[in-house]
């Protein structure tokens, strides 16, 4: 099944259940940072395997300056074109060119369509990739040649070589 992956700050879509002012269906304000937009789009990245998962997870780690844990959601992407949400590939721009033919754009995004979408994004799977992994996961795809090192951030580079 295809799901959608937005890479998110775990915290700011934690449930806080001895927070008397959040309902408990409720998604603190903070979380709609996570979901930043740009000309009205917001990117994601389409999978449909634990092992594309990694591999997406991989590519947005190593676009970054450091090494950090790396959190993100995951959501069914029926949720999305259920809702006659505007989808559309664009490639991406990371290190692994494979992974770039998966981004795709959430297009003609308004404030309410944004809330609906942070609703769908809260009810799907969050996941933490620790530091330690991510080092691990860059140091192999490098090794096998997934990743062109000449698109790798160059400070990130020299921490893993």
């Amino acid at each position: 099944m295809a799901s959608f992956l937005r890479v998110i700050r775990q915290a700011r879509w934690l449930k806080h259940p001895d927070w008397e002012w959040l309902s408990p269906c409720g998604i603190q304000s903070d979380a709609l940072g996570d979901l930043q937009t740009r000309n009205n789009r917001l990117s994601v990245y389409r999978v449909e395997s634990d092992e594309e998962t990694e591999q997406v997870v991989v590519a947005l780690a190593a676009n970054r300056d450091n090494l950090a844990n790396l959190d993100y959601a995951l959501f069914d992407h029926s949720q999305l074109t259920e809702t006659q949400f505007a989808i559309c590939q664009e490639d991406g721009e990371t290190p692994d060119l494979r992974v770039n033919k998966w981004h795709y754009d959430i297009r003609n995004l308004t404030v309410s369509k944004l809330v609906e979408l942070a609703s769908v994004v809260s009810s799907g799977c969050h996941v933490r990739v620790s530091k330690k992994e991510i080092e691990k996961l860059l140091r192999l795809a490098i090794r096998a040649g997934n990743l062109d090192k000449s698109r790798v951030n160059r400070g990130l580079l020299a921490k893993i070589e």
